[in-house]
């Protein structure tokens, strides 16, 4: 069974380039075997075929030398008995054949028995001329000159069958031994084969059980999304690559699954939110209608903006949201001094909460970033308005702007009530809302504030203790630091 880490992913399995490893070093093992085999069973049959000619051929030499002489002996017996001068030259040309069939012979010795029954050939051939020539020379009788001289010959035709043996005994084991070879080469090819046929029949069941069945799955698996069944899973079995593809799907099904859900409860939430303000400009709307006293029909004036501003934020924050993700958010970048968006925003926040006490601090000299004025207004109204927001029992709010090394800080913080710290991480997702019932919203505002900063090559992170409040931090780049 495949081992799995705390979030789901398989920790241990055979992946791809392992099993692709094992499967070329085993057949690569088994070639270098057969190779080595081959190499070797053909170095033995060459030598046993060597062995079989040369001895085949030393035989057929001391035939040769053997037939030669029995020829030698009648022509030199017609010479003693007619004196023939072309007999006697024929009978030394047999002598000169013999003697170079015998260095012939020297050519194909294979062993120091057979040179050895070689010098005694040549030893015992030359004693047997000798003597014929001795007796011949002595005009010998026919009959006497056979007689001394046989067993000189008889002796040379021995050491020639002796030295005939020896080769018949020499190829016969060579042929034993190349029959060994052959038997021995067709068990490794016996067994060559079966171990091929084992390891291509489990590279087959291999690759089906760890590759086929799991891709199949998850192409049918995906079929099935496709076709609306978004709750389907692909099994993370089969090779690492592909258990991890099975988990990527898995957890992109997830994600759209949570993130459909979170879009169906962000438009709940604002089909709610909507309906909320709607229903007070409808009394509004009413109340001005109805009223005599100006005093209140001032008062349900102000209602009335209070609520249009909330829809135009709305309204605004998905605007924004949707440019972003379209990759279409218009910015008009410009060197400008960031003292001058949080002092304009300050001032413009300031008289909106009599609950609260909304603060700039700001160095004496200028900090100035690239950026898009509006766009970053953008992000101090949202900063401070969510300081407000979650803060509904007032205290005070401080919106310093401060420079750090080559980069310039804003931070907004705040005394409400804080953010939970498993929401943290989360705090700046689309869709995420926070509190709806301390303040009600769209969720959308952090996540395009973000997007701005990022935007601006800046980044922005948040601390908080739940009831103490929180303090978000932007981080952007400033020009002209040397």
């Amino acid at each position: 069974m495949p081992e799995h880490s705390a979030d789901g992913r398989r920790t241990h399995g055979p992946t791809i380039r392992r099993l692709s490893v094992v499967v070329i070093v085993a057949f690569g093992s088994l070639a270098a075997v057969v190779t080595a085999s081959l190499v070797w069973t053909t170095t033995l049959m060459e030598r046993s075929i060597e062995t079989v000619i040369r001895d085949s051929e030393s035989q057929a030499i001391a035939s040769e030398i053997q037939l030669a002489l029995l020829t030698h002996q009648r022509l030199r017996n017609l010479y003693v008995m007619f004196h023939e001068p072309e007999v006697y030259d024929t009978a030394r040309e047999l002598v000169i054949e013999t003697r170079g069939l015998l260095a012939r012979a020297e050519q194909y010795r294979g062993s120091a028995d057979e040179q050895r029954l070689l010098d005694e050939v040549s030893r015992r051939l030359t004693f047997y001329l000798e003597e014929r020539e001795r007796l011949e020379d002595h005009e010998t009788e026919l009959e006497e000159v056979v007689r001394l001289s046989q067993p000189a010959l008889d002796d040379t035709v021995h050491a020639l069958e002796a030295l005939h043996d020896l080769n018949d005994d020499q190829v016969r084991l060579a042929d034993a031994e190349a029959q060994q070879v052959n038997e021995q080469a067709n068990l490794m090819g016996s067994i060559a084969a079966t171990v091929l046929v084992l390891g291509l029949t489990a590279v087959a069941v291999g690759i089906r059980h760890y590759v086929l069945r799991p891709v199949l799955a998850l192409h049918e698996t995906i079929g099935r999304f496709k076709a609306g069944e978004t709750d389907g899973r692909a099994h993370d079995d089969g090779l690492s690559e592909l258990a991890e593809l099975a988990l990527g799907f898995n957890e992109m099904a997830e994600g759209l699954a949570q993130q459909r859900e979170a879009q169906l409860t962000f438009l709940a939430g604002v089909a709610h939110d909507l309906r909320n303000p709607l229903n007070a400009i409808k009394i509004g709307i009413y109340a001005l209608e109805v009223e005599q006293s100006e005093a209140r029909r001032g008062r349900a004036r102000e209602r009335l903006d209070r609520q249009v501003d909330r829809l135009a934020r709305m309204v605004d924050d998905l605007l924004d949201a949707t440019r972003i993700e379209a990759g279409k958010l218009e910015m008009r970048v410009e060197p400008m001094d960031l003292r001058d968006v949080v002092q304009d925003m300050v001032r413009l926040y300031a008289p909106t909460s009599s609950e609260h006490q909304i603060t700039a601090h700001v160095p004496g000299e200028r900090v100035v970033v690239q950026g898009d004025p509006l766009r970053l207004e953008q992000v101090v109204s949202n900063l401070v308005s969510n300081a407000i927001k979650f803060s509904p029992e007032g205290g005070s709010i401080e919106v310093v702007v401060r420079t750090e090394g080559d980069d310039a800080i804003l931070s907004v913080t705040d005394r409400g009530v804080g953010i939970p710290h498993g929401e943290l991480s989360s705090v700046f997702l689309p869709f995420r809302r926070r509190r709806p019932e301390v303040a009600p919203g769209a969720g959308l505002g952090l996540s395009v504030v973000r997007r701005i900063v990022m935007a601006h090559r800046g980044s922005i992170d948040v601390e908080s203790e739940p009831g103490r409040g929180a303090s978000f931090r932007v981080k952007l780049p400033r020009v002209g630091v040397c």
